[in-house]
């Protein structure tokens, strides 16, 4: 759902960011992976320690992409 186009999170979340967000940056990343035959994965990590040594819940992404060796 979140690579959908113009997809975003509930506005309160980035309030404090003043951010400009519509919605189109996780589905250009996407649809550039997947032209170059790779994955994206996004995963909650829980429990997170902060800088500040609180738990928090964060995401991480991953990104897999093939190595192709050129014919000579």
């Amino acid at each position: 759902m979140i690579f959908s186009p113009f997809y975003r999170l509930p506005k309160h979340i980035f309030e404090p960011y003043g951010t400009l967000d519509f919605g189109l940056g996780l589905r250009d990343v996407d649809h550039c992976i997947k032209k170059h035959d790779g994955k994206i994965s996004i995963f909650n990590v829980k429990n997170h320690l902060d800088w500040n040594g609180t738990l928090k819940t964060k995401v991480t992404f991953q990104i897999v992409l093939p190595l192709k060796n050129e014919p000579n």
